[in-house]
């Protein structure tokens, strides 16, 4: 059984001994416009949640000029303290969901810089508001407040103008904590949507923070743990049509499983945990009808509470007035499939438990425009996942993996295709045992995404195509035994390692390669980046990003 602790640690104060993430620093090639410090020192508690409005300075008032555009929010802490969930909203519109790294008595403090850029246009109301929000508790026990501020900062353009969607906030209608079913509401203030992506923040806790280790339900109220089965699926319906899906990366927060393996190189995806995003592109002639639509956001075999905030990103055909269509989805249900095996006759909790899940889905749109063009989306997606989870040697370990395809044509042939490929293998080995005088809690931790991009185009007139490989690791192994009172620490070992690594068809693009031992940074080399994206393409933190209105400007050459 997998757990969440709190260790007290005692380092000295040292740059080394501050969290820092494996990922690539934004690649910013372009001058800087404006810098605006938005929200200073705010403590947690008491002052959380603070929201504080700005204006932006003459130097960025040409919208038209903006390239990057970056979130900074900094942070310390210092004390003893759990680890704390965090959030950054704009305008209501959440754009950073964080955890918190647990500290040292000494203090330590943190960074995070986040490429906001998608939601630029945000940033054009008269008084954007800015919003930070992390959740933090205070005792004499656990004593350490959180202290942060937030900036932003905006940089010029590149060769090709920014384009920046609509973001709409959904409205929320229901919510049920247990079943994991989360209903909203989406009306679109115009009709003339091309391109259309929800974005939700998703993040599983309390029963749900490690699902990935959970026994089957009928099993778990037995030995009163979570349970739901080491198996979980997001799913979207649009008025009750099938309209996506994706599996959630296995997020180990700062304080999971043994804290040592994260001090102070902290898991994948633990300070900026990414919006998971959803084209619901085959659905914009739908949604361009501005009627009110239903959707519904499942998280399936949950037991517990998953922590959402969804929004939407618009792009539109500033050419046209009203784009409507059809929409057909063609879906099979999850497949799950699991299997028990008792590994030994003498121990009840000795036990095997194996899921293998498998969909396929195909969801094809159509949008019509007023002289007889047509254009036709298409998304489909395979996923598959398997678990293998022996309950009472601590043990859990697979993979998930998934392929969405997406194409847009047209009615002369044209034909834009984009193909992502996820593969999230994963392996956990920990135990906890306590005596009359001692604890101690081992674990070894093993896991990665590995991520495939490829996209074409062609038309009368021109084709490219454009490929991309990258993959984050990491394997970390940490003991700690204490006695039971605190007083005295007899081991102390955190040993991690973690590599981020980009490449370009043939070519390396980055090489990133960190390691960290009993709590501070032995290794932290970063290649530069020395490869050419397509103009409208750059790797942004972690994941890939779109810089300019790629859909539309595509649309429009070959409709």
């Amino acid at each position: 059984m997998v757990v969440h602790l709190l260790l007290l640690v005692v380092l000295s104060s040292s740059t080394q001994n501050n969290p820092i993430t494996g990922d690539p620093i934004i690649p910013i090639d372009t001058r800087l416009l404006c810098s605006i410090d938005i929200i200073a020192n705010m403590s947690s508690p008491p002052q959380s949640p603070v929201s504080s409005s700005f204006f932006l300075p003459e130097s960025c008032n040409d919208s038209s000029d903006w390239g990057y555009i970056v979130l900074t929010l900094s942070s310390s802490v210092r004390g003893v303290q759990y680890d704390r969930i965090g959030a950054v909203y704009l305008n209501n519109i959440q754009i950073l969901k964080t955890t918190t790294p647990e500290p040292t008595i000494e203090g330590i403090q943190w960074s995070i810089r986040k490429d906001i850029t998608l939601y630029g246009s945000l940033l054009l109301a008269e008084k954007p508001v800015l919003t930070v929000n992390i959740g933090n508790y205070v005792d004499p026990t656990y004593n350490g407040t959180i202290y942060s501020s937030a900036s932003i900062e905006i940089y010029q353009r590149g060769d090709f103008p920014v384009v920046f969607p609509e973001i709409l906030l959904p409205e929320l209608i229901e919510s049920t904590d247990v079943d994991s079913v989360f209903n909203f509401t989406v009306s679109l203030p115009f009709s003339n949507a091309v391109a259309a992506y929800l974005d939700v923040f998703a993040s599983g806790h309390g029963n749900e923070e490690f699902w990935y280790a959970n026994p089957p339900s009928w099993f778990a109220h037995e030995k009163g743990v979570p349970g739901g089965g080491a198996y979980r699926q997001f799913m979207i319906f649009i008025d009750d049509m099938f309209a996506g899906s994706l599996f959630p990366f296995p997020v180990i927060y700062t304080g999971g499983i043994n804290p040592l393996l994260w001090k102070p190189l902290t898991g994948i995806f633990s300070f900026d945990i990414p919006a998971y995003r959803f084209d619901l592109t085959p659905f914009a002639g739908i949604l361009n009808d501005r009627s009110t639509h239903n959707v519904t956001f499942l998280v399936l075999n949950a037991t517990g509470k998953w922590n959402l905030s969804p929004s939407l990103a618009i792009y539109q055909d500033p050419n046209a007035e009203e784009l409507l269509g059809t929409v057909k989805s063609l879906y099979d249900p999850p497949a799950v499939d699991l299997t028990f095996k008792n590994m030994s006759e003498s121990d009840e909790e000795n036990v095997l438990f194996a899921i293998v899940s498998m969909q396929n889905y195909e969801i094809i749109g159509s949008l019509n425009y007023s002289d007889g063009r047509v254009m036709t989306s298409r998304v489909k997606g395979t996923l598959s996942s398997n678990n293998f989870n022996y309950f009472d040697e601590g043990i859990t370990y697979g993979s998930m993996e998934a392929e969405i395809s997406v194409s847009i044509q047209a009615t002369d042939g044209s034909l834009l295709e984009r193909d992502n490929v996820y593969h999230y293998p994963y392996y956990m080995n920990s135990s906890y045992n306590q005596n009359n005088d001692t604890m101690e809690i081992d674990a070894l931790v093993q896991y990665g995404r590995y991520r495939d991009y490829k996209e074409s185009f062609k038309s009368n007139h021109s084709s490219t195509q454009f490929s991309l490989h990258w993959e984050n690791t990491m394997n970390s192994y940490a003991v700690y035994n204490r006695t039971l009172d605190h007083k005295k620490i007899y081991k102390y070992i955190g040993d991690t390692s973690e590599i981020f690594s980009i490449n370009k068809e043939n070519q390396n693009c980055y090489m990133g390669k960190l390691s960290a031992k009993n709590g501070a940074i032995e290794t932290n080399n970063a290649s530069k980046f020395i490869c050419e994206f397509p103009s409208n393409i750059h790797f942004c933190s972690g994941e890939l990003c779109f810089r300019t209105n790629e859909d539309i400007v595509k649309a429009n050459e070959f409709l």
